[in-house]
């Protein structure tokens, strides 16, 4: 038959299926309503079903369907039926189990249930827990086979077992029928708890087969390896699949998702017990289906109605696939047991008849059910028994709301906009709140709602759009405190004033506030970084010409003082033109600090030894109204650090305490302690991985800070001081952000401020990070290569090399500099090259040098000594660093080492 013809075939036929079960269902519908009349308020039984899972899946509402239809089959109009999930299939608290077995305690007390039909054991375990309802009559659905019912009182329980080991039982022998030449069954299962208790079930069995098939158990493959098992098989294997659940990219995929594809690579035959695999590759086996358990649950359930101890059957029965048993050219014939084909194409003649013999079935059902409509309203009583079918409908309807808003988080209300009153707050008003409905009725809205919130829900209730609405507002507690929370409002009717009558939803919204008000302050951190990166690469651009000038003074100003030595007041004045320019390499120096683009001598420090000495320097200029005091809790800290630069952070941290607390007495302290930070953890500025830290903190009972200008406090260039230069905090960001750590600040208006300062902690034997030393030696007059595309700071140094008593020879053009060290009849003693330079750079001369100079020592001078401290190249490159801006003292220490140590 053409794949066409099947497939349009099997599709008429899973219409007509499903025509024909919603016609009898609507059938059965009308009918039972027609016979409302007939059955009595008070006979009748309520019972409801609990299930321990959250979401309802397709086996529950086949289960629901199935059960609902036996029971009215059974007791007609005798029964009333209702089902509730309970989220037990996650990991939930004692205290949410408690509060599960509180509220469905209350509503089986309520609603006079009679019955309660616990299914899987999720929902059994629970139910068993209930003391409360230990004397109700229950029905305990699939507990494992071997479960111990003989302690639980037989007027009260029944319980249908699992027949899985009956299934798969039968499934084994039918092996033995179809394939008499097997000799070997694998079994395949996931390595979850569900299917490893499937796989032991199958190992229980198997043992009564063992000299009939050799079994090989597979737990937990992965879907490749399991395609490659199914695809090598010997032809006399078979396999027997239990349910299975596998990892695909990263999530769990239930069988029914792979199967296909498992069952075209596999070489044998697949078989199962689970009927919901029937079409998905399995051939088949014994089953027991969703609808065979249903009906055993509403056996059970009308013999508790009846007090009869009718015993529980569960059917079954082989169930194989149209398709599989013609793929694998299999004859059911040698079954000792009836049997049913699934999934069977139909001809389309067969279809049609079938969708001709419905409409003819419902058609009859509609006459004889009007012709009962009809002689029903001839009688008096029919509105009667209406009322209370409609009153009936009601009470259910008022359980189902009552079940919703009593399990639900958010606060349901509704509000009568003609009286201002709120008329129905949901249970949840006491977990929000605090208080009872009654209580917050008594209350003024004040009391319960910020004043502001209060004027913006009047707004929106009595708004004349008639639209939903959406806010937030502020509410009080009863203990006080104050939570965020979303209104969404609906109108649903007008009064006759034309005041609407709305519907509403409060959610608690204050975690998400936290996390939104994470999100901005890690936005405001990001932003704070990228405007100090920027910032300090132009002050970086802007110290290395300043060093390149600066180097040009320095020079020129030596230079001069040796011409004019005989000169006593000239002398004086180049002294103090020296001084000037020390003064600029130091501001210099600060901006560099501030960019974390400056080397800085670091050494094992004492941080105690060093907090000290900044101390005892403040405190000697410090007024006497001023109390100073230091502590160290923790006496033997040390940090790899420049002593001068951190020495530098302190010092401006006491003295911005001193100045805030200007000249009115106050106190002022500093301390110093070990903090371990057990994860990492982020500051005002910096961010800190787990680890142990010194903590410094400098603390003073000033003016404090608002919060606007402690996030300023930082920032180059601003300050609340009429003499400051809005730099000292800025470069002592930079300095600690260099060192490793971070800064916070905490601060109240009018009650003082807390610096703290986080560095990390070194062992004393740790490496030193530091520029060569000097070696005083005498040096005979040498031939210098000097590079340095600045063509003033060039000459000075050359003057320089000079009058050191040197042969220079200045190139401004490093590509002319390498035709002078490539020159094979110059010698060449020493080569100072600048580090930056336009197209080639000083890492390409100390290469050039490398490969054809190896014997010649490399200085490279520069105003960014970090990246030659980071530049991968030149760490695995012998070179000496010249720090600009210098002076004769610098140029002839690091002409001594250079030339001595070669």
């Amino acid at each position: 038959m053409p794949k066409s013809i099947s497939l349009t075939n099997k599709l008429l036929q899973l219409a007509v299926r499903f025509v024909s079960k919603l016609f009898a269902v609507s059938a059965l519908f009308l009918l039972l309503l027609s016979s409302l009349s007939f059955a009595a308020e008070d006979d009748t039984y309520r019972i409801l079903v609990l299930r321990g899972n959250w979401h309802e899946r397709d086996w529950d509402r086949d289960f629901n369907r199935y059960f609902l239809e036996s029971m009215v089959f059974s007791n007609g109009n005798e029964v009333q039926v209702s089902f509730q999930n309970l989220g037990l299939d996650k990991l939930v608290s004692p205290i949410t189990r408690e509060f599960y077995a509180e509220n469905i305690g209350a509503i089986i007390k309520e609603q006079g249930i009679d019955i309660l039909v616990a299914v899987l054991p999720t929902a059994i375990e629970f139910v068993l827990e209930i003391e409360s309802i230990a004397e109700l009559q229950k029905v305990l659905v699939l507990p494992a086979e071997n479960f111990d019912q003989t302690s639980l009182p037989q007027n009260l329980v029944r319980v249908v077992q699992s027949q899985s080991n009956t299934a798969i039982r039968k499934t084994i022998e039918s092996t033995k029928s179809l394939h008499p030449d097997a000799k070997i069954i694998e079994v395949f299962s996931g390595s979850g708890q569900t299917d490893l208790s499937y796989m032991a079930r199958v190992k229980a069995v198997s043992g009564e087969y063992l000299d009939r098939f050799d079994f090989r158990f597979n737990a937990g493959l992965p879907l490749d390896e399991l395609a490659s098992n199914l695809a090598s098989m010997d032809d006399g294997s078979v396999v027997f699949i239990t349910p299975y659940m596998a990892d695909r990219n990263g999530e769990l995929a239930n069988s029914v998702n792979f199967l296909p594809e498992l069952s075209r690579l596999s070489s044998v035959p697949l078989y199962s017990f689970v009927d919901g695999w029937l079409g998905y590759g399995i051939v088949g086996g014994y089953m027991h289906t969703v609808d065979d358990y249903a009906y055993a649950a509403s056996v059970a359930a009308s013999s508790l109605i009846s007090q009869t101890s009718e015993e529980l059957v569960i059917f079954g029965g082989f169930r194989f696939d149209y398709t599989q048993l013609r793929k694998w050219n299999l004859n059911l014939a040698d079954l000792s047991e009836p049997y049913v084909v699934v999934n069977k194409p139909m001809p389309i003649l067969d279809d049609y008849a079938d969708f001709i013999y419905t409409i003819a079935l419902l058609i009859f059902l509609l006459l004889a059910v009007l012709f009962l409509q009809f002689l029903s309203l001839k009688r008096s009583k029919i509105a009667n028994v209406r009322l209370e079918a409609s009153e009936k409908k009601a009470r259910e309807n008022e359980i189902r709301f009552e079940l919703l808003t009593g399990n639900s988080l958010d606060l349901i209300w509704t509000w009568d906009g003609a009286n201002n009153q709120t008329t129905y707050c949901s249970p949840s008003v006491r977990q929000l709140t605090g208080y009872t409905f009654e209580e917050l009725l008594a209350l003024p809205r004040r009391s319960i709602m910020t004043s502001a919130s209060v004027k913006l829900t009047l707004s929106k209730l009595s708004s004349t759009s008639r639209g939903a609405q959406l806010f937030e507002v502020e509410l009080i507690r009863k203990n006080g405190d104050k939570i965020s929370c979303e209104i969404a409002a609906q109108p649903v009717s007008e009064s006759a004033d034309n005041s609407a009558i709305w519907v509403g939803v409060t959610r608690d919204i204050s975690k998400r506030k936290e996390v939104e008000k994470e999100r901005l302050a890690l936005e405001n951190q990001v932003r704070q970084a990228q405007k100090f990166e920027s910032l300090g690469t132009l002050a970086g651009g802007i110290a290395h010409d300043f060093n390149n000038i600066l180097g040009v003074l320095m020079g020129l100003t030596e230079l001069l003082k040796l011409k004019i030595s005989a000169n006593g007041e000239a002398t004086l004045l180049a002294d103090k033109l020296m001084t000037t320019t020390d003064r600029a390499k130091m501001l210099v120096g600060q901006i560099l600090a501030f960019s974390r683009q400056s080397l800085d001598l670091r050494e094992v420090t004492n941080l105690n030894a060093l907090l000290l000495e900044s101390f005892q320097m403040m405190q000697t200029g410090m007024p006497k109204s001023i109390s100073l005091s230091f502590s160290d809790n923790e006496t033997n800290v040390n940090v790899l650090a420049d002593s001068n630069q951190l020495s530098q952070v302190f010092i401006n941290a006491l003295t911005n305490a001193y100045e805030a607390i200007d000249e009115y007495e106050g106190e002022i302290s500093l301390s110093v302690s070990a903090l371990q930070l057990a994860e990492t953890t982020k500051f005002l500025h910096g961010e800190l991985a787990r680890g142990r830290y010194a903590l410094v903190k400098v603390v003073d009972n000033g003016e404090g800070l608002a919060e606007d200008e402690i996030e300023k406090m930082f920032d180059p260039f601003y300050t609340s001081k009429e003499l400051g230069s809005g730099m000292g905090l800025a470069i002592a960001r930079g300095i600690v952000i260099g060192h490793g750590g971070a800064i916070d600040i905490e601060s109240i208006l009018g009650s003082g401020t807390t610096v703290s300062i986080v560095v990390p902690i070194v062992e004393k034997d740790a490496k030193l990070i530091e520029l060569p030393k000097p070696v005083n030696a005498n040096t005979a007059q040498s031939t210098i290569v000097l590079v340095d595309d600045q063509e003033d700071l060039l000459e000075t140094v050359a003057f320089m090399l000079k009058e050191l008593g040197h042969e220079c020879i200045p190139c401004a053009d490093p590509k002319i500099a390498l035709n002078v060290i490539g020159s094979p009849n110059l010698e060449i003693d020493l080569v100072i090259t600048d580090y930056s330079m336009p197209g080639l750079s000083g890492l390409d001369i100390r290469k050039f040098c490398a490969k054809h100079r190896p014997n010649v020592p490399v200085i490279l001078a520069t105003g960014y000594s970090e990246r030659i401290a980071q530049d991968e190249h030149l760490s695995k490159l012998h070179h000496y660093v010249l720090n600009k801006p210098f002076g004769f003292r610098e140029l002839k220490e690091i002409l001594n080492t250079a030339l001595t140590e070669h």
